[in-house]
């Protein structure tokens, strides 16, 4: 999920529209961990929201 600096952040919807490329939590939980590491505290904020989005959707699939 790799940008340039130059680039705005990512809203909750951009990340959530990359996350449902995910099916499986698995696959997700992965990518979650990935992420950690290497958003900042303003993007990890929003992207564990959509995060969050997307587990609730996987989980009542």
């Amino acid at each position: 999920m790799g940008r340039s600096m130059s680039e705005k952040p990512l809203t909750k919807t951009d990340y959530l529209m990359r996350l449902r490329r995910c099916q499986t939590i698995d696959t997700l939980e992965r990518v979650i961990e990935k992420n950690k590491y290497e958003l900042s505290d303003n993007e990890l904020a929003v992207f564990y929201s959509a995060a969050d989005h997307r587990l609730a959707e996987l989980d009542h699939e």
